[in-house]
């Protein structure tokens, strides 16, 4: 039967066990038998590996190809920054809409509804603020900061009253107004133990402050900031972004949509 032996390779393509994904999933020859004689193919087969005591070999191999991670492509730097920058002001329609000009003091009147113990703690923080915007130094630091309350009061009253004291409640805006916006920190308009004092508040600003920037931001995403981006507290809001933070983010946008109509992106449109 070998009397004519051939130096290739013996083989059975019939029979080969690779060569149909139907074969291998429903566990159909995966199991070859390589017969040699003094070291030399004389006969190959394939069975179905089910019921044989190779069976847990073939089992550990599929559940490696179940498992193996998928590699997801790195999305462009253009495209991480536009995210970045949605996640800040609210949106694409609002980053493409975003402007440089000043923001307007509407102030923050508590509501004569209230009861007086909380009409009370809301005026205090009122006049607290007032004094925190002294620190800040800034010509819209006191519109930022009564626009942060009457955003997050009209995000949801009983949250805001829950922060606590005036001093605490204050020190949370201050710190989420101040870090929505580049103000805290090297290179910053002022410090956090200086805004502390400024509105007397003992603890720690942050607390209030990530408390007050759920009740604002709620679930809005926060994508991972590429390096080139100013270090903000995301709030998913433009109406709480100085002009100046909007000068940046402005500068950003506009590199980026350039950045992402050269590679062949459609291109989205800014207001003219």
């Amino acid at each position: 039967m070998y009397d004519e032996w051939s130096p290739q390779p013996f083989c059975r393509p019939e029979l080969d066990p690779w060569d149909s994904p139907t074969a291998r999933d429903a566990g159909l020859d995966r199991l070859t038998h390589l017969v040699l004689v003094d070291g030399r193919l004389v006969d190959v087969w394939s069975e179905p590996v089910t019921g044989t005591r190779w069976h847990h070999h073939a089992e550990r191999f599929d559940r490696d190809r179940r498992t193996l991670p998928v590699a997801t492509p790195t999305p462009a730097l253009h495209d991480q920054v536009l995210t970045w920058l949605d996640a800040a002001v609210g949106g694409r329609d609002a980053l493409l809409a975003l402007h440089t000009g000043p923001l307007v003091d509407d102030g923050f009147e508590p509501d004569p509804e209230l009861r007086p113990l909380h009409r009370e703690l809301l005026a205090t923080a009122v006049d607290l603020l007032d004094r925190a915007a002294e620190e800040l130094r800034g010509p819209e630091a006191r519109a930022l900061l009564s626009g942060t309350l009457r955003t997050a009061w009209q995000a949801d009253p009983d949250g805001v009253l829950e922060v606590g004291e005036a001093a605490r409640l204050a020190g949370g805006i201050c710190w989420l107004a101040a870090k929505a916006n580049g103000l805290l920190g090297p290179g910053g308009a002022t410090t956090q133990t200086a805004l502390q004092h400024a509105v007397g508040c003992r603890g720690q600003l942050a607390g209030p402050g990530r408390v007050l920037q759920q009740l604002i931001a709620g679930f809005w995403p926060a994508p991972p900031r590429p390096q080139t981006l100013p270090d903000l507290v995301l709030v998913g809001r433009a109406d709480l972004l100085t002009s100046a933070t909007r000068r940046r983010l402005v500068r950003a946008r506009d590199q980026a949509l350039a950045a992402r109509s050269v590679v062949g992106a459609e291109p989205d449109v800014t207001p003219g």
